[in-house]
């Protein structure tokens, strides 16, 4: 109280005075004298302190009784130094859902998610451990590598994309030993025959996956010199051999959409079993076991077909379905399709996919 009624006592000796002081309401706008009064001019721009004794501007109100908060310049470089994330919006702050409006993952599934959260189109099914937030397709991305002696961009899957650089005559692609290195051009150093052996597709094209084809042998200069081994249309090249027995095994896969017939019941305990180009499946349907039987292509695609008998009620007989699974593997872990179910009832069409589970 008493350091009020000095300011008081002060403000009333310089009434009429001119000075650059600041005034006693800009020191002190909530005083009962200074309420409703003007603390400043409106819209005056003042100078303020900011840290490391840079200074900033604050602006007066529009009623004249108080100055902005201080507006100091940002640091350079602050933006740069932090990683780069994506925004995911606030659904609680959201009017009306904009749709794809960032990407976000359902296990290895890559979905549009809108901007109220909810899960929209499917883009991708990613091999595991490629699947990222932000990211708008599984192999997003590129890095060059060596490839045949030259300079090729490859995806973040590994996928072989288009030459990026052609050495010269006499010179070959040679890695960086320090990690991040990017690969060079250098003179070509005598080649080592029959230096290792790795998979090879050599009719595929340059978007053709390497882990499809077949055992090669690789000088090294990693040139390809000749098929060591063929693996036969069934079989998969991976880790330098061919794998007989990949698909085999068990899988998770469900059905969607529905009929006349009511809602497709999903699959359990399915099993592969590939032998050749023969292709058995197992599968719990509406807790009674099916087996399926069909073939599997060079193509990585196969049709199986398998009947259900299923018991209407006592004494009313049973009514028996057959249904034919025509699919096809996109990659190692992963296979859709279509379903076609008939019965005494009329004929349904389904989607199918599976997922291998080990």
């Amino acid at each position: 109280m008493i350091r009020i009624v000095a300011l008081l006592a002060l403000l009333l000796s310089c009434i009429g005075c001119e000075s650059d002081e600041p005034s006693i309401c800009e020191e002190i706008p909530n005083l009962d004298i200074c309420v409703g009064a003007q603390a400043c001019v409106p819209g005056e721009v003042k100078i303020c302190p900011c840290g490391g004794g840079e200074e900033g501007l604050q602006t007066c109100n529009e009623e004249g009784t108080g100055l902005s908060p201080c507006e100091c310049a940002e640091e350079e470089g602050t933006d740069a130094d932090l990683p780069i994330s994506v925004p995911i919006p606030d659904a609680s702050s959201a009017g009306e859902c904009e749709p794809q409006a960032y990407t976000d993952c359902d296990g290895d599934k890559l979905h549009w998610f809108d901007s109220c959260l909810e899960k929209g189109e499917l883009i991708e099914v990613c091999d595991p451990g490629l699947c990222a937030t932000g990211k708008q397709s599984c192999c997003e991305g590129k890095q060059p590598l060596c490839y045949q002696g030259d300079i090729y961009w490859f995806d973040a899957c590994g996928t072989l994309g288009d030459v990026k650089e052609s050495c010269p005559e006499g010179t070959a692609c040679i890695m960086g030993e320090e990690e991040g290195a990017l690969p060079t051009c250098e003179v070509q150093q005598e080649c080592q025959f029959a230096a290792y052996e790795a998979c090879h597709n050599p009719v595929g094209g340059p978007n053709a996956s390497p882990a499809l084809g077949d055992v090669y042998s690789h000088n090294s200069c990693d040139e390809p010199e000749g098929v060591v081994e063929v693996c036969e249309c069934q079989e998969i090249c991976a880790n330098a051999a061919c794998v007989k027995t990949f698909w085999d095994g068990k899988w998770s896969v469900t059905l969607q959409g529905n009929c006349g017939l009511g809602t497709a019941i999903n699959y359990n305990n399915v099993v592969f079993s590939v032998t050749g180009n023969n292709m058995t499946v197992t599968a719990s349907v509406a807790g009674k076991e099916v087996t399926y039987n069909g073939t599997m292509d060079c193509d990585k695609s196969f049709e199986i077909t398998g009947t259900l008998v299923t018991e209407i009620g006592a004494g009313l007989g049973s009514v028996s379905a057959t249904e034919t699974w025509n699919c096809q593997f996109e990659s190692l872990t992963y296979f859709k399709g279509q379903v076609i179910e008939n019965s005494d009832f009329g004929t349904c069409l389904y989607d199918l996919e599976g997922y291998r589970n080990n």
